[in-house]
Order: C-alpha cells, then sequence, then structure tokens
C-alpha cells in the first residue's frame, strides 16, 4: 500500500481521538468542544514524531532534523498553553477568543504536519 508509513499514524491518531472521546462516557456537547480544542496537541506530536522518526532513519548528518524537532517541541509547548487558555475562556464565557486561539493552533499544527510529510515524502523519494 502506497504511503502506509503516513496513513497508518494518522489512522491511529483518529482512533485514539475517537476512542477518548467515547469509550465509558456520553458525548455530549462540552466534551466534544473541549475534544476538538484539544486535537491539535496531538497533531502536532504526530509531526514531532514523523520527524522523530525521519531523523533516526538518517544515514547522513541529522543536526538539521534534530533542530526541527527541538523547534517543533517548544511550538507544542506553545499549543499546549494555548489549548488550556482557549478552554479556560470557553469556560469564562470568552468563546470568540476562545474559537479564535483554537483557529491558531489548528493552523499552526495543520501547517507544520504539513510541512513536515512534504519534507518526509520528498525525502524517501
Amino acid at each position: 500500500m502506497e504511503h502506509i508509513e503516513l496513513i497508518l499514524p494518522i489512522a491511529i491518531l483518529i482512533l485514539s481521538f475517537l476512542l477518548r472521546l467515547a469509550i465509558d462516557r456520553s458525548v455530549e456537547a462540552p466534551i466534544l468542544l473541549k475534544a476538538i480544542y484539544e486535537l491539535p496537541v496531538d497533531i502536532v506530536f504526530l509531526a514531532l514524531s514523523f520527524l522523530a522518526a525521519h531523523a533516526i532513519s538518517l544515514t547522513t548528518s541529522k543536526n538539521d532534523a534534530l533542530f526541527y524537532c527541538f523547534v517543533i517541541t517548544i511550538i507544542s509547548i506553545l499549543n499546549v498553553i494555548i489549548w488550556r487558555r482557549s478552554i479556560k475562556l470557553y469556560d469564562g464565557g470568552s468563546i470568540g477568543w476562545s474559537i479564535f486561539l483554537t483557529a491558531i493552533n489548528y493552523f499552526t499544527t495543520i501547517f507544520i504536519l504539513y510541512k513536515v510529510i512534504e519534507n518526509f515524502l520528498l525525502l524517501k523519494q
């Protein structure tokens, strides 16, 4: 199967999201919303995992890959801060700001995942 090294981890991410959401609890709007707010953190760690696997597989210098792992780790810390802040804003009634911060979180994490996959695929070919 073509691109199984990308499809399988993404499928596992989706499965993890659905299992955390549905196992042993009823899915209600606040629970679903908080899970959606948390998903960018999982996405950035998926990107970091792809990059780490790539760094491990390199036979040449690993400095660039390790530098990008460090950068994405810092970004992941910021993602967690934004996620937590978004939940606090939502609980406090500032839904607009909460959605805005979550949108920033999604934009950055999807962009990072896209760039890591793009580079991962380009280097594999």
